[in-house]
């Protein structure tokens, strides 16, 4: 939040436009933090409401040099999620596939729930020089235990990555 709002700063000095919208996305995403995400579950509607918001401050940070998809497919109030599971992968995707060294950049988030099963793919450019992409990798690893700790059995998590690109695919069955 602290780079949010560090960005919402240097585009009220610039007097912009993208200023009001980004304080609304910030204070959406600070109240889903503060009131549902420390609920057992919440609805898939919540969690997907909460990545449109974040999502939609990545793009008018990076509106300039990274092209973003984000869809949402299915019927995503009949099911529910633990808070904020499906959110590193897709800050992964922004920390590394969004990098302003990238003329190219691209990050595509498709997430389809078809009945109880949650389809999540995440596509990101990835930086040729590696030292830039060097990273502890701490939050997969905090979401990897988490999904083996909430949904053993229940979930399959690909990750693969070439010279070019990064992706996730993450299939989980839901309640």
């Amino acid at each position: 939040f602290f780079n949010t709002l560090n960005n919402i700063y240097a585009l009220a000095i610039k007097k912009s436009d993208d200023t009001a919208p980004m304080v609304l996305q910030l204070s959406a995403m600070m109240r889903y933090i503060l009131y549902q995400a420390g609920d057992k579950k919440v609805s898939l509607k919540q969690e997907v409401d909460f990545l449109s918001n974040y999502v939609e401050l990545e793009k008018i940070r990076h509106h300039r040099n990274v092209s973003i998809v984000f869809d949402v497919q299915g019927e995503i109030n009949a099911v529910n999620i633990e808070p904020l599971l499906l959110l590193p992968f897709i800050e992964n995707a922004f920390k590394h596939g969004a990098r302003e060294s990238l003329t190219q950049a691209e990050v595509f988030i498709v997430i389809l729930v078809q009945e109880q099963e949650l389809n999540l793919q995440v596509k990101n450019t990835k930086p040729g020089n590696k030292t830039e992409v060097e990273d502890k990798g701490i939050g997969l690893v905090n979401v990897k235990k988490r999904l083996e700790l909430l949904y053993a059995g229940k979930h399959q998590l690909d990750i693969t990555e070439t010279e070019q690109q990064y992706e996730v695919n993450l299939n989980m069955m839901l309640e």
